[in-house]
C-alpha cells in the first residue's frame, strides 16, 4: 500500500504573506489568514504524492509559514498513552511508574515536550432537524414517541483535561498522560503542593531544571475542538482511516496532542 504523508502547520508562524499562500489553499487572503492564525498544529495537506507535498511545503515556507512534512504512520506510533502514576528523580534521570506499576527510566539527555490540554466546554449531545428525526424514525413507534427519543442523540464526550509528557530520544518516544487524580506527586519531596495544578507546575519546573531540552505547549488550553473539514477533497476521517483503519475514531484532542508533538519533534 502506498505511503501516506501529512503536511502539518507548525505554529507559531513568522510574518506570513497571506496573499502568497492563499492560492495554495484555494482560499481568499482573509480565509487564509484565519487558517494561519489557528494556534494549534493541524493537517494542512495529505496524500501519497511526496514530491508534490514537498513543493507545497517549500511554497508555504517561502511565504513565512512554518510547516512539517511527516509520514502518516507517525500518528500510530503515539497511540499508546501510558498512565503517569508516580515518579522519582535520581542523579541520572527520571524514573516513572506507569499503568500497572511498570517502571520506565528516562535519562536527562532525552528531550521533553509537555502538552497541556483543557478542552473548551461543549454540549454532550447534538440536535437533529425534524426531517432527520422523521427519517430515522422507528416504524414500530408512533411519530411522537420516536421524536421524543430521537430529537436529541447522545454522542461520545470529548477527552477530559490532561497533560501529555512526551519523553523522546528519536526514534524512541514515551508518551505519559496524567489526568486529575491519576498521579502521585510525592516524588516532588518537600516542594509538593496542595493542588494538582500546583504540583504539575512544580513538576514542570523540576523537569526544566534537570533536562537539557524542555518545551511546554499550552495551545490546547481552552481551544474548541476542530470542526469537520475537508483536506483537499477528502474528509479528515477518510485520511486517518487510510493511514490505519479506525484511526478516525480517536478523540480530537488526542489527535491534536499527537500533531503538536509531531510538528515540533526533532526541530
Amino acid at each position: 500500500m502506498p505511503e501516506s504523508y501529512l503536511l502539518l502547520s507548525s505554529p507559531p508562524h513568522a510574518d506570513v504573506n497571506v496573499a502568497g499562500i492563499a492560492p495554495v489553499f484555494e482560499l481568499t487572503p482573509a480565509e487564509a489568514r484565519v487558517k494561519v492564525n489557528y494556534p494549534a498544529a493541524t493537517i494542512w495537506f495529505a496524500g501519497e504524492d511526496l514530491p508534490f507535498l514537498q513543493q507545497v511545503a517549500q511554497k508555504l515556507q517561502s511565504c513565512g509559514a512554518s510547516v512539517r512534512l511527516i509520514k502518516g504512520k507517525s500518528l500510530t506510533v503515539l497511540t499508546r498513552r501510558h498512565r503517569f502514576r508516580r515518579f522519582a528523580f535520581d542523579d541520572s534521570g527520571l524514573r516513572c511508574w506507569v499503568d500497572d506499576k511498570r517502571a520506565v527510566d528516562i535519562p536527562f539527555s532525552w528531550s521533553v515536550r509537555i502538552i497541556s490540554c483543557r478542552p473548551m466546554a461543549t454540549e454532550s449531545y447534538q440536535r437533529q432537524t425534524l426531517r432527520q428525526t422523521v427519517k430515522a424514525a422507528n416504524r414500530n413507534k408512533s411519530m411522537r414517541q420516536e421524536a421524543k427519543s430521537s430529537l436529541t442523540s447522545i454522542r461520545e464526550p470529548v477527552d477530559e483535561t490532561f497533560v501529555d509528557f512526551y519523553f523522546a530520544q528519536l526514534p524512541k518516544v514515551h508518551r505519559f498522560t496524567t489526568r486529575p487524580g491519576d498521579t502521585d506527586f510525592s516524588g516532588l519531596g518537600a516542594t509538593m503542593k496542595h493542588s494538582v495544578n500546583e504540583n504539575i507546575a512544580e513538576l514542570i519546573a523540576q523537569l526544566n531544571a534537570r533536562f537539557s531540552e524542555v518545551t511546554h505547549s499550552k495551545t490546547l488550553e481552552n481551544l474548541p475542538a476542530p470542526r469537520a473539514a475537508l483536506i483537499g477533497h477528502r474528509s479528515l476521517g477518510t485520511i486517518l482511516d487510510d493511514i490505519e483503519g479506525g484511526l478516525s475514531t480517536m478523540d480530537p484532542y488526542d489527535l491534536m496532542s499527537r500533531l503538536s508533538f509531531l510538528a515540533q519533534a526533532g526541530k
